[in-house]
């Protein structure tokens, strides 16, 4: 079986084992949604201080004339 293949029963399978336990989604989810918070804040910080050009940094798509 081609990995693609594979990849899409696993998925399958997944799909209709969760659709028989709907109780096990609840706490995979809420662990997911945990994770993701964890991981978005520190991305959400970067992208303000590139964007803020903190530190005199600027995009170099600016120029000389977008620096602070």
């Amino acid at each position: 079986m081609r990995d693609n293949q594979r990849i899409a029963a696993e998925f399958d399978a997944s799909i209709r084992w969760h659709a028989e336990h709907p109780q096990a989604s609840g706490s995979l989810l809420r662990e997911l949604d945990a994770t993701s918070d964890i991981e978005r804040k520190p991305e959400a910080n970067a992208a303000t201080l590139a964007l803020s050009g903190a530190g005199g940094m600027t995009p170099s798509c600016l120029g000389r004339a977008g620096r602070v």
